[in-house]
């Protein structure tokens, strides 16, 4: 195994509220205890082990900047979770970051009897194009019907590891005690194994140990993120273009701006439409032929002068006789 020691240190600063958010530092009860996990413990309550979560931090520290590492190696991990709580998490974590994943029940031999799985693999797969493209010719609906049974038995085990072509570098587990056989596997083909070991495991059988509670969903969820959140991050940015034989993309020069020709803006349609109605109203205004002839024929009518005031020498003269009169009448 790699001595993770001399790995560069990509983790992040995590946080003992976080982890204790998380649940992570519930043990089991102290009767199921495994004294191997003594160094892990911190205190007990209530009959129950409480994990030391400054330690817990620390083995993550390790364990992310491992999954770091074969993430910009570009090499295989798988993730073994079967536990109900914990299946749709590890999917949704290895589809989200690449780590391939087994969430059914580990299958005898898939490490030691590597050969004859791959060859199970590669024949699921091809089964299943046929199946797709309907080139399974010549056979009855009972037959397509057993292997479409076949090819679903086959995904249970292999569909998150469809893709591996060669044993994977590296296991994270989820509770070694219940995935026992996929643990000792791992150790006899040697492939290190990267564990969530609760107080009920002996950690003598794994690699890289951190210590937590496997049985919570949040603190499954936790770790499953941390590990998964590694692996992408080396996968994006563990290489340099010049470690991977790349040459780094040469700056283009800055051009100078050109020229900018203005550009007559045309009249909006409403203004064209303001400019016609001026020039229309400018314009005499034409008069048809019968229109003239009316005109020609009809003499104009003079206007009616309007009646001349009356002057002051009038209207002296009348009011003079006016006064006459009613004196003869007197």
């Amino acid at each position: 195994m790699i001595d993770i020691t001399t790995l560069p240190d990509k983790a992040p600063q995590f946080d003992l509220r976080e982890l204790f958010n998380a649940g992570m530092h519930y043990g089991h009860h102290k009767s199921k205890w495994h004294p191997r996990m003594a160094q892990f413990i911190h205190s007990e309550k209530d009959g129950v082990h409480i994990i030391d979560l400054a330690k817990t931090a620390e083995q993550m520290r390790l364990a992310y900047n491992l999954l770091y590492h074969f993430g910009s190696e570009g090499k295989v991990v798988i993730i073994v979770g079967t536990k109900r709580q914990a299946r749709e998490l590890v999917r949704s974590a290895g589809e989200d970051s690449g780590l391939l994943h087994i969430t059914s029940r580990w299958l005898g031999g898939l490490m030691t009897n590597w050969a004859q799985v791959k060859k199970s693999i590669k024949h699921m797969v091809e089964t299943e194009a046929k199946l797709a493209d309907g080139t399974l010719t010549g056979r009855t609906k009972y037959e397509i019907v057993q292997i479409e049974k076949e090819v679903a038995r086959a995904k249970r085990f292999f569909d998150g590891v469809r893709t591996l072509n060669e044993l994977p570098a590296a296991l994270i587990v989820l509770d070694p005690q219940k995935e026992k056989i996929a643990v000792a596997e791992a150790e006899k083909v040697g492939i290190p194994v990267i564990a969530l070991v609760d107080t009920n495991t002996n950690p003598d059988e794994i690699d890289l140990v951190v210590p937590g509670n496997d049985d919570a969903v949040k603190s499954i969820e936790y770790f499953l993120q941390q590990m998964a959140a590694a692996y992408k991050a080396g996968k994006s940015g563990g290489k340099s273009p010049e470690k991977s034989g790349e040459k780094p993309a040469e700056a283009v020069p800055a051009t100078q701006p050109k020229e900018v020709t203005p550009v007559k803006v045309e009249p909006t349609a409403a203004k064209a439409e303001e400019r016609v109605a001026e020039t229309e109203a400018e314009k005499p205004v034409e008069k048809s032929p019968a229109t003239k002839k009316t005109e020609e024929k009809t003499p104009a009518t003079p206007a009616k002068a309007k009646p001349a005031k009356k002057t002051a020498a009038k209207v002296e003269k009348k009011v003079k006789k006016t006064v006459a009169k009613k004196k003869g009448n007197s």
